[in-house]
């Protein structure tokens, strides 16, 4: 993992977690008198929808991101919350060949060149409208498709994702459960992406796998208990 927190009790309480869990925090860097990021999370108890409540002050800066953090591994995975640095670092990867993800949520300035780095751009169902001015979901993932990704798609929450490789429009229903929380379920789904993206599996497969992993993870409360 990286990214940056402050020097205060909630950014090094985020980095022992993920420390106890084994993964490497070599390329978490800290932020002297920032706020690390923090969120309060309110669940929907009949449906488990959730709403988030960000305070966000802490960035990665222009540097932060070591290109061996990048080229040492097999997959990168960016959110669109860091684009300068997420540019970069998607550029490394493409240029050692390594399979780029994105969970693309919002468009912001820079948006259009990451995506055009991007080996697979799965996006929120609004995503691909927004970056392209098309209402029509199919039309919209052409259009984005034809700014660089191999792979396009834009998940739909209990109704799963509809994707497209630039020949076939791939869809993959949603797994149905009684979902109790929903909180990281499209991180989730992002992680059975690059997963499969390590495996080499065929892109039905992976979405299919990443629907899974999704509702197996709305199972419980909490974003990663399920």
């Amino acid at each position: 993992y990286a990214g940056a927190i402050g020097d205060d009790a909630i950014g090094e309480l985020s980095i022992e977690t993920l420390r106890c869990e084994g993964v490497n925090v070599e390329g978490v860097v800290v932020k002297p008198g920032l706020r690390s990021q923090c969120a309060m999370v309110l669940i929907d108890s009949l449906t488990g929808e959730r709403t988030i409540v960000w305070d966000r002050e802490v960035q990665l800066e222009t540097g932060d991101i070591r290109r061996e953090w990048v080229t040492q591994r097999r997959c990168l995975l960016v959110d669109g919350h860091n684009i300068p640095e997420e540019i970069r670092a998607a550029r490394w990867a493409s240029e050692a060949g390594l399979p780029v993800v994105v969970d693309a949520e919002q468009v912001k300035e820079g948006m259009e060149e990451l995506v055009s780095l991007c080996t697979y751009v799965i996006g929120s169902k609004d995503f691909p409208s927004t970056i392209t001015g098309l209402e029509e979901p199919r039309e919209a993932l052409e259009a984005l498709h034809k700014m660089g990704p191999k792979v396009v798609g834009m998940t739909l929450g209990r109704e799963g994702v509809i994707a497209y490789d630039g020949g076939r429009h791939l869809e993959s229903p949603g797994f149905k459960v009684q979902a109790v929380d929903t909180t990281g379920a499209g991180d989730v789904f992002h992680a059975g992406i690059c997963y499969g993206a390590v495996q080499g599996w065929a892109l039905q497969r992976m979405l299919d796998f990443s629907n899974a992993l999704a509702a197996l993870s709305c199972l419980a409360v909490g974003g990663r208990t399920g």
